[in-house]
């Protein structure tokens, strides 16, 4: 791969940046009791882990943190390398050389993501003597809902890797509701108490719900300005006090980001509604329709570009309608699947590693000796990951990890067939298992590669979508002192850099046994959620954000983000070199599918693609929250579970 380097690793300005530094022991023990004592825990032994890591990637990869998924951030070398030979065929040839494994199982689940996971609980909960083998590509199971980890001056720290908002169900009876307890997920958390220059301030619970602008005015946040001047100072705090009439655009720009955030008028949809809105993109109805300036779709493109990848012109503009409710009549039409009250924080919450807890409840569920320890949730969280354990043939449900598959084709006819084939490649060879029911769980550009008997409807819908990349980043901090001398927790920041728009701080939930204290004096985690928007077709865009997050190396990357950080808070007393412990790089090449004009409703006549994606081919069903438009690990559930009732409907006959 040709990866993008840095002129220099050694120059003056990367040393003062604090580039190629590293968690020593003596960092460890230096300002370890104060925070440790605040937490309330032990300190334990200090992990010497050099940033960034240097492996066959050369400098690509870059450090990973501490704990289970040190190894597993964000798409790895090995699971790149291997979609890249399954995009150029390279693996046809040797689907003649394939090992038989004998073995039978009356399910196969591709993909150990939520979707997938959600398939096979379910199926299993059904047919309590069936058994069941989930491949999966990556070192670990859970697809972007997974953990980074941190150790730093004695304070362990999470962050997510991608999927981070989880929606209290407010309706116990409804299919979420009976899903949650299922699961054994609490319904209240706690969450510790500010310490310090903490008191009084106002902090999200989750990482993204408020970039989207929906809701700054429930948490104190920060908009940077890289242009302004000392005559026109840099921050502007807390601009939804005054309508947004402080912030460093045009009066024009405040105004219509104002509207967009509070509403636009009664009527601000044609006639048609919806099925109008998924006709037309979202530039084209932000400026043709409600009349926004150019600059205010150049902002709302890197927001989308959160959700989808892409910039506002490559997306329907009903998308404006799911992640902005605002924009239109209220929040019942909100993407979410679930009930919620909006004077309770809209009931958006963040587990400390994201949704890697629900991830964690779905493999204790499936394999009680999945997780080390009981089931509270609190052992679940703290509680070892036993990988060895997870493909033990003694047990009805087996997880097979580091494991591509390359080829889904039913043993005759998709009508009549009795068995489906299935080929994945692991440690250089291809092995081939058979199932009674197959559920693919993966995404569109995968299916269309290896389910090899698809039909003409279903490969021209697997065919049709892009997909857009984003980059995860969590930034772990010794301290967050300029942040509570700027008086905010979160900031939006308007810079030249493509580094995104938006980062924040969380409130610290009390869960498992490691809790950081929630005081400026001690370490955090700062995450960046990032998306590359441009202009052009979701093709054309999808390319060029792919291209930048794959081919731009570790420490170019990390040399943007501790400029970025010293430029924001280096005049507060903020130094990249000494303030920075670690910076963990999660890539995700296929984050998001790109919902174009048509999407929900279809266009030209045809049936919408998300139909089709979502209707079973034989004995094999499909699932992915990529079927939902707006994705979220709630509806990979749910059409996981969907996918499970089809695969139990074929597996008795």
């Amino acid at each position: 791969m040709n990866v993008r380097r840095p002129k220099s690793l050694s120059s003056g300005s990367d040393k003062q940046l604090g580039m190629q530094s590293g968690i020593t022991r003596r960092d460890f023990l230096n300002g370890a009791a104060y925070c440790a004592v605040a937490a309330g825990i032990s300190p334990r032994p200090a992990m010497a882990n050099a940033m960034p890591l240097v492996d066959e990637w050369g400098d690509w990869y870059g450090y990973g943190g501490v704990g289970d998924y040190a190894d597993c951030h964000g798409n790895t070398p090995d699971v790149i390398s291997a979609a890249h030979r399954l995009r150029d065929g390279e693996f046809q040839s040797g689907l003649r050389r394939v090992i038989e494994t004998s073995e039978v199982h009356d399910l196969v689940v591709v993909g150990g993501g939520i979707a997938g996971l959600a398939a096979c609980r379910r199926f299993r909960s059904e047919a309590n003597d069936a058994s069941a083998l989930i491949i999966d590509n990556h070192p670990l199971a859970g697809g972007s809902a997974k953990r980074n980890e941190f150790l730093v001056d004695g304070v362990r720290l999470f962050g997510p890797q991608a999927s981070n908002a989880s929606a209290l169900p407010h309706n116990r009876n409804s299919w979420y509701g009976r899903l949650w307890d299922d699961l054994g997920l609490p319904h209240e958390y706690s969450y510790q108490p500010a310490s310090g220059a903490a008191r009084g301030l106002r902090v999200a619970r989750d990482n993204y719900l408020y970039s989207m602008l929906n809701a700054d005015e429930r948490v104190d946040t920060g908009f940077f300005f890289s242009g302004a001047s000392a005559r026109d100072p840099r921050w502007v705090i807390n601009p939804a006090k005054d309508q947004y009439r402080s912030l460093r655009f045009s009066p024009a720009v405040n105004e219509a980001l104002w509207k967009l955030k509070t509403g636009v008028g009664p009527d601000p949809v044609p006639s048609g509604g919806d099925a109008w809105l998924d006709s037309v993109t979202l530039t084209h109805y932000l400026e043709n329709v409600l009349g926004m300036p150019p600059e205010v779709t150049s902002i709302y493109s890197e927001l989308i570009a959160l959700n989808c990848g892409v910039g506002a012109d490559a997306v329907s503009a009903l998308v404006g309608k799911k992640l902005f409710v605002r924009f239109f009549e209220g929040f019942e039409d909100c993407c979410l699947p679930f009930d919620f009250d909006p004077a309770r924080d809209y009931g958006v919450i963040s587990f400390p590693g994201g949704n890697e807890t629900v991830t964690r409840h779905f493999l204790k569920a499936l394999r009680p000796d999945a997780i080390s320890g009981g089931s509270t949730p609190d052992e679940i969280f703290s509680g070892r990951l036993n990988v060895e354990r997870f493909d033990n043939s003694k047990h009805d449900t087996r997880i097979r990890l580091g494991s591509t598959v390359v080829a889904i084709q039913h043993d005759g006819e998709p009508g009549s067939a009795k068995s489906v084939s299935v080929v994945y490649h692991k440690a250089g060879k291809l092995y081939r298992v058979r199932a009674r029911a197959v559920v693919s769980a993966v995404g569109a550009w995968v299916n269309k590669r290896v389910v090899r008997d698809l039909d003409k409807q279903h490969r021209d819908a697997f065919a049709e979508p892009q997909h857009g990349s984003n980059l995860v980043v969590n930034v772990a901090l010794r301290n967050w002192r300029p942040m509570a001398k700027l008086g905010i927790t979160a900031c939006h920041y308007f810079t030249t850099g493509g580094l995104g728009i938006y980062c924040n701080i969380r409130e610290p939930m009390r869960l498992g046994k490691d809790v950081p204290p929630f005081d400026p004096d001690c370490p955090v985690v700062l995450t960046f959620y990032i998306g590359f928007p441009s202009r052009g077709s979701a093709r054309e865009q999808a390319v060029r954000a792919r291209t930048k997050l794959l081919q731009t190396d570790f420490p170019t990357f990390e040399r943007q983000f501790r400029v970025l950080l010293n430029e924001m808070f280096g005049p507060h007393g903020f130094d990249a070199k000494k303030d920075i412990a670690g910076i963990v790089l999660n890539r995700w090449g296929h984050s998001y599918i790109v919902p174009e004009p048509g999407f929900w409703y279809g266009r030209d006549g045809r049936q919408p693609i998300a139909e089709v994606m979502g209707q079973p081919l034989g004995r094999i069903a499909f699932a992915h929250s990529e079927m939902a438009g707006i994705q979220s690990w709630e509806d990979a559930a749910r059409f996981g579970e969907r996918a499970a009732e089809h695969a139990l409907d074929v597996y008795a006959i």
